[in-house]
């Protein structure tokens, strides 16, 4: 079975969360996350710079 019909059938209340193949868990925020989506953007900002050279 695929992922997305085991999400589906979740979603529509046909299955609990104890029956799922995998576990569903609460999401956990990820450690600096606002720090890397900066330095990313500054990276990618970088990045493009030197593509144009």
């Amino acid at each position: 079975m695929s992922l997305g019909q085991e999400i589906g059938r979740w979603a529509a209340g046909r299955r609990t969360n104890e029956q799922m193949s995998l576990p569903v868990t609460n999401m956990e925020p990820v450690p600096f996350h606002p720090i890397a989506v900066r330095v990313a953007n500054r990276m990618h900002g970088w990045n493009r710079f030197q593509d144009r050279s």
